[in-house]
C-alpha cells in the first residue's frame, strides 16, 4: 500500500447519515446472529460443556482477586526472591479477564454460517476485548503492575478508568466499523462507524497520554517531552484517518488504521516482556545476593568457631539471617548491566518491528534501499561436475551449448549491491553486537551460572569466552551485511599474520596466555600472589593484561 492511492469512494456529504442507517438496517433485517442461536438449540448438551468453564470463572470471581491481592503483597516485600508470585498473579489475571472474552470466542467458533462480515466483526471485537480487559486487570491497583512491575498507583489508576469506559464505547462501532463494507454493496458504508471509532480511540489516548497526566516514565521518572510528543502524534493520527476518510480515502485510511493498531500492539508486547524481565532479574539477583552473603556468614561462623577465644575477650558477633538478607538486598535494587541489556533489545525490537510494520507504507523508509553505495562482482558460477568427469571433450555437445546459450545463462558474473539501508542495517548489527557483548555475559552469569556451584574462576572464563564469540559472530554478521567477506579479505589475514611474525609476537603471546589462564586456572580471580616481592590480587583476567 502507498500513500499516492486514489479515493476508494466519494467525499463525505449530508446523505451519508442515510447510507450508515441504510446499512445498519440491512444488516439488523438479515438476523446475522439467528445461526449462531440456532446453533445453541440445536446443540444445547455441546454449549452447556462449554459454558461450564465460563460459570466457574463468574463463580470463583472474588477467590482469584483475593489470591491475586496476596500475591502481590507477598511480590512486594524486599525479600521476595521467586518469580513464582509473578507467574501466579498473571495466571490468576488471565482468569479473571477471561469469562467475556470466553463468550466472544465461543460465538466466533459457532458463526461459520453467519456473513462474513458479521464473523470478521465479530472476531475483531473479541480480539480487541481480551486485550483491554486483560490490560484493565492488570492494571488494577491491586494487580500485577502495581505490586509486580512497581507502577506507581496514580498511573494504574489513570489506566483502569480511561479503560473503563473505552472498552464497552468501542465495541459497537468497531464491529460495525468491519461488519458494514462487507455486507453492504455501498462503498462508503461503515465511514461514520469508523469515524466514531477513530474518535473514541484518539480520545482515549489524548486523555492517557496527556503530559500533565504523568503516564509516560523513562527510566523511573516521567518524561515530559517525549509524553508531548506521543500526545501530539496521537492528535496527529487520529486526525489523519478522520479526515482521509472523510474526503475518500476510506480504504487507505482502513489500512493505516490496521497499521497503527498493530504498532500500538507491538510496543505494547515489547514493554510487556520487558516488565517480566525486569521482574525476573530482580528476583534472581536478590537470591544470588541472599545466597553470596548466607555463604560469608556461614565461614564466618566457620572461622570464629576454629579461633580459641583469647581470655578476656567478648566473642565476636554475628548478624542474624534477616540482618544478612536485609543487607544483601540493599546492593541488588538495581542490576545495570542486564537493565541495559533489556532496555537496548526492547528499543531495538520496537525499532525494527515498526519499520517492518511501516516500510510499505511510508515510501521514505525503503527510499534508503536505493541509494546504492557500491557495487560488488561476484564470481560466475560453474558446473565442477562437468568438467571433472568429462576427459575427452565432445564437439557435438560443445555446439549444443553455444546453440543454447542465453544471455541470463549465468555466465556473466552477478553483481551485488551495497545500499545506504545496508550499511546502516551494519552499523545498527555492530552497536548492537558491543551492547551485547558487554551484557549479555552478565545476565547468562545471573541466570546459570550462579546456580551451577562451580568453582572460582570458572563462571569468569565462560563469560569471558561467550563474550569473545558474540562480538566476532556480530562483527562477521555486519561485515557480511556491506559485502566483506572471508574471500576478499584473505590478505588482510595474511597481512596479519605477517606482522604477528614480526612484531606483535608479544601482544599474541600474551593474548594466548589470557587465554590459557581463563581455562586452566592457575590463577583465578581472588588469589594472592607475590611477583618480585610484590604482593597483589587478582581482580582482573583480561584479553592481554591481568
Amino acid at each position: 500500500m502507498s500513500l499516492r492511492q486514489r479515493a476508494s469512494t466519494q467525499p463525505i456529504d449530508i446523505h451519508e447519515p442515510a447510507v450508515e442507517i441504510k446499512a445498519i438496517r440491512e444488516l439488523v433485517t438479515a438476523r446475522p446472529f439467528t445461526t449462531i442461536l440456532n446453533d445453541a438449540m440445536a446443540n444445547f448438551w455441546l454449549w452447556g460443556f462449554l459454558l461450564m468453564p465460563w460459570l466457574y470463572l463468574v463463580f470463583r470471581r472474588r477467590s482469584f482477586r483475593t489470591r491475586l491481592k496476596n500475591l502481590g503483597q507477598e511480590a512486594s516485600k524486599r525479600n521476595c526472591t521467586s518469580f513464582a508470585p509473578t507467574a501466579s498473579a498473571l495466571f490468576f489475571s488471565v482468569l479473571l479477564a477471561l469469562p467475556i472474552p470466553w463468550l466472544m470466542w465461543l460465538a466466533v467458533s459457532r458463526s461459520s454460517g453467519c456473513p462474513p462480515g458479521v464473523i470478521d466483526g465479530l472476531r475483531t471485537v473479541a480480539a480487541f476485548l481480551t486485550t483491554t480487559i486483560f490490560l484493565r486487570v492488570l492494571a488494577h491497583p491491586e494487580g500485577v503492575l502495581a505490586d509486580h512491575f512497581r507502577m506507581e498507583e496514580l498511573r494504574c489508576r489513570l489506566l483502569s478508568k480511561s479503560l473503563g469506559w473505552f472498552i464497552p464505547a468501542l465495541s459497537l462501532p468497531l464491529f460495525l466499523t468491519i461488519a458494514l463494507p462487507v455486507e453492504s454493496p455501498d462503498s462508503s458504508a461503515g465511514r461514520l462507524s469508523f469515524i466514531v471509532t477513530v474518535t473514541l480511540t484518539g480520545i482515549f489516548f489524548v486523555q492517557l497520554l496527556k503530559p500533565s497526566k504523568g503516564m509516560i516514565h523513562w527510566l523511573g521518572q516521567p518524561a515530559e517531552h517525549f509524553a508531548k510528543a506521543c500526545w501530539i502524534l496521537a492528535i496527529a493520527v487520529a486526525s489523519i484517518l478522520i479526515i482521509g476518510a472523510s474526503v475518500g480515502y476510506y480504504t487507505s485510511a482502513q489500512e493505516l488504521r490496521t497499521q497503527t493498531l498493530a504498532s500500538v500492539a507491538l510496543i505494547l508486547f515489547a514493554l510487556f516482556i520487558a516488565a517480566l524481565l525486569y521482574r525476573w532479574i530482580l528476583v534472581s539477583r536478590r537470591k544470588f545476593a541472599v545466597r553470596q552473603a548466607l555463604a560469608r556468614r556461614a565461614a564466618a561462623l566457620a572461622e570464629r568457631d576454629e579461633r580459641e577465644p583469647e581470655p578476656g575477650v567478648a566473642p565476636q558477633n554475628v548478624a542474624s539471617l534477616d540482618e544478612v538478607k536485609t543487607n544483601a538486598l540493599k546492593v541488588v535494587e538495581v542490576e545495570e548491566q542486564t537493565t541495559r541489556l533489556v532496555r537496548a533489545a526492547t528499543i531495538a525490537f520496537i525499532a525494527f518491528g515498526l519499520i517492518g510494520i511501516w516500510q510499505t507504507t511510508i515510501p521514505a523508509l525503503s527510499a534508503l534501499d536505493r541509494v546504492t553505495l557500491w557495487e560488488e562482482k561476484a564470481a560466475p558460477a560453474t558446473s565442477n561436475a562437468s568438467s571433472s568427469t568429462s576427459v575427452i571433450p565432445n564437439p557435438l555437445s560443445a555446439i549444443k551449448s553455444e546453440s543454447e546459450a542465453t544471455p541470463t545463462s549465468g555466465t556473466a558474473p552477478a553483481e551485488e549491491i551495497v545500499s545506504l539501508q545496508d550499511l546502516l542495517v551494519s552499523i545498527i548489527i555492530l552497536f548492537l553486537t558491543f551492547v551485547a557483548g558487554r551484557n549479555v555475559p552478565g545476565l547468562i552469569e545471573l541466570m546459570f551460572f550462579s546456580r551451577m556451584h562451580l568453582k572460582p574462576g570458572s563462571s569468569f572464563a565462560f563469560t569471558t569466552t561467550i563474550r569473545y564469540l558474540i562480538i566476532v559472530c556480530g562483527v562477521v554478521i555486519a561485515c557480511a551485511k556491506i559485502g566483506i567477506t572471508w574471500g576478499k579479505v584473505q590478505w588482510i589475514a595474511a597481512a596479519i599474520t605477517l606482522g604477528i611474525g614480526f612484531g606483535l609476537q608479544e601482544i599474541f603471546a600474551n593474548f594466548v596466555a589470557g587465554l590459557i589462564i581463563l581455562f586452566e586456572r592457575p590463577i583465578r580471580l581472588g588469589d594472592i600472589v607475590t611477583i618480585a616481592g610484590v604482593d597483589g590480587k587478582v581482580t582482573q583476567i583480561r584479553i592481554r593484561a591481568t
